[in-house]
């Protein structure tokens, strides 16, 4: 019993330790056109995001599916000319925001697939946020003919840019030969030692 009481503390340790690491940050959006913002969902990112490539792979945004009311909120945006905003906050940064948009009616002829991008700089510090829906541009016969479901869940994309850092320049090993800057004398002594040696030991006539 003691055993699996210590099996225990160990795997909340763990759990606890791993949401320490992980980055949580909070997505609103606005449904009014104005700073009204209400819960949207959560990002996720695991502690090794800024060091692998892995890891920034198949991001989430958590989120429930979009209510009647707020599809027809989206829908009086897009009616009106209005824009859609999202709002991206963490802990990790107390008293910032980030706010993008996109028209309303994009994301409405976009069948609400949109896309969030968290732009980090090389501090591993969140500096700006991109937001786009699938389609560029206003379907005027989906906006006439759009009808709200009971439940829609909106099919997002999220990424993360990081700064590009470039690999430390080496210089190339150059293997230079020093330059032999000596005399003659210095450089043949030897030839002209066995030379005189020779000349020594030749018999005379």
């Amino acid at each position: 019993m003691a055993r699996v009481g210590i099996w225990f503390v160990v795997f909340m340790a763990f759990v606890a330790l791993s949401a320490a690491q992980t980055l949580k940050l909070s997505v609103e959006h606005a449904l009014k056109g104005s700073e009204d913002w209400t819960n949207r969902g959560t990002i996720e990112l695991p502690a090794n995001i800024f060091t692998s490539k892995r890891s920034r792979q198949n991001l989430k945004l958590e989120q429930q599916a979009f209510g009647v009311g707020e599809q027809q909120a989206i829908h009086d945006l897009a009616k009106n000319g209005g824009l859609y905003k999202i709002r991206v906050t963490t802990p990790e940064q107390p008293g910032y925001e980030y706010i993008a948009s996109v028209k309303a009616c994009q994301l409405i002829a976009s069948d609400f697939t949109d896309s969030i991008t968290l732009n980090f700089n090389n501090k591993n510090k969140m500096f700006d946020v991109d937001y786009s829906a699938e389609t560029a541009s206003c379907d005027d016969l989906k906006i006439t003919n759009f009808q709200a479901h009971k439940a829609l869940k909106p099919r997002s994309q999220v990424s993360v840019s990081l700064p590009y850092v470039a690999p430390e320049y080496k210089e190339p090993e150059k293997q230079q030969e020093e330059a032999d800057n000596r005399s003659f004398l210095a450089k043949y002594w030897w030839i002209i030692l066995l030379g005189g040696g020779a000349m020594f030991l030749l018999p005379t006539q």
